[in-house]
């Protein structure tokens, strides 16, 4: 329950990869939410609405809710990329078996990206920073996990690249 900062792992199927699958989320009259940050504002999902892997998605949930993945089985699937732009981006991340560092998970952004910030939906509060090239609590060896929304800080655009997906 409250707020969740998701992402979707891998890509979705076909027909299901819309945010048509957040419908059974009872949000309690809020909207679900991406951020662009080229144009500095929030935009509303609607239920037509493409959704993917590397993004961030806020949405509401006013009490514990399941929402179905149905991940895409066509092959060869293409390499999910993202481009982000100077400032917050709002960002999802993939993996294979083991959740990567944060080191890897940026790895196509290295020259560019600043700190990551993680939410936790159970206490409803930012996690301690992870810095690049940072260490102790703020190292970039520190794991980051597919299925959770990060704010990303970008010193200059750059394209994010998916791993292991």
């Amino acid at each position: 329950p409250g707020w969740n900062f998701i992402s979707i792992p891998r890509p979705l199927a076909a027909e299901n990869d819309t945010a048509a699958i957040f419908a059974g989320v009872e949000t309690g009259g809020r909207s679900v939410l991406r951020y662009n940050t080229a144009a500095g504002d929030w935009t509303q999902l609607a239920e037509g609405d493409r959704i993917g892997p590397l993004e961030g998605i806020w949405i509401y949930s006013a009490g514990p809710a399941t929402v179905p993945l149905n991940f895409s089985t066509a092959l060869p699937v293409s390499p999910a990329e993202r481009a982000l732009s100077t400032g917050w981006n709002a960002i999802g991340t993939t993996s294979g078996a083991v959740p990567p560092t944060a080191r890897d998970a940026l790895f196509s952004v290295s020259g560019q990206w600043t700190t990551l910030i993680g939410f936790d939906a159970r206490t409803q509060a930012f996690e301690t920073g992870i810095v690049n090239g940072g260490k102790d609590a703020y190292a970039d060896s520190r794991q980051v996990y597919p299925g959770r929304g990060y704010w990303l800080s970008m010193t200059g655009p750059g394209t994010l690249y998916a791993i292991g997906a």
